[in-house]
This record gives structure tokens, C-alpha cells and sequence, in this order.
């Protein structure tokens, strides 16, 4: 999976990541939407899945190139957009100028990631690995 955006939903996109990865245990990869279009983007697949964040700014343009091209290419796509209405594929936000409406992005992907491993029979909070805190030190036992 890849989730790509611009501007300041560039990090947006990284904590989506985070977040995925920690509660689905998939691997997930992000991207500023200039890098994606210089390599990355032959990662869309018929079977690859990617999650755009489509906002007002100085990428809007080539962001809409890219939800135009990969629609082309993968039926398996989300677009978090402040400009489009909602449908099956795009989850509106209100578009919020003093905060450009990250934090409500950020709740989306909060959100998703609460529902996706029930769904799929995940429970997240089940270590992958029982000794990696431990061995590695990141909590204190």
C-alpha cells in the first residue's frame, strides 16, 4: 500500500502510515506526491492499494492528474479530499483554512485503523513478536 500526499498533508500521509502499519501489520510505504510521480508510482498495480490526500495548495493540480491516472489503473483506491464530494471511493473533509484540515485527515486514518483489523479478524494489540520489546528495549518491562 502506498499513501501519498503534498504540502503540509505530506506528514499527514506519514502518520497515516504509521498508523496502518501498526494495526494491520501490512507493509505500507509514503510518499510527497512529487517523489511518488518519479518511480514510485509504477507501484500501481491492478492489485496495489493507495490512499491519496487530495487538499487546496500547490500540488492540487498534479494530484488530480494522479487520482485521474490511478483510478485508470486500480479499482483499489481511496481519496481523502477537501474538494471532492463523498462517493464509494472518497471521504470528504470540510475544508479548514487555519489548519488546512490535516487533523481532520489525520482522524480519518485514526479511525480506519480502528475498524480495518476487526474486520479483517486482527486484533492489533497481539505483539507479532513477544520478545521484540524486550530485546530491543523500546519499553521498559
Amino acid at each position: 500500500m502506498s499513501i501519498v500526499g503534498f504540502g503540509i498533508n505530506y506528514p499527514t500521509a506519514r502518520e497515516g502510515t504509521l498508523k496502518i502499519l501498526e494495526t494491520m501489520q501490512i507493509p505500507v510505504m509514503n510518499f510527497d506526491m512529487e517523489e511518488f510521480m518519479h518511480g514510485p508510482h509504477r507501484t500501481i498495480v491492478n492489485h496495489s492499494y493507495l490512499i491519496m490526500v487530495e487538499t487546496k495548495g500547490a500540488g492540487e493540480v498534479l494530484m488530480k492528474n494522479l487520482i485521474h491516472f490511478a483510478k485508470s489503473k486500480t479499482e483499489n483506491h481511496l481519496i481523502i479530499s477537501t474538494l471532492q464530494e463523498a462517493n464509494q471511493q472518497t471521504i470528504h473533509i470540510g475544508e479548514y483554512p487555519m489548519t488546512s484540515s490535516w487533523l481532520n485527515i489525520v482522524v480519518i486514518f485514526q479511525v480506519i485503523c480502528t475498524y480495518l483489523p476487526e474486520i479483517n479478524g486482527m486484533n492489533s494489540s497481539d505483539p507479532i513478536y513477544g520478545d521484540f520489546v524486550t530485546t530491543a528495549g523500546t519499553r521498559i518491562a
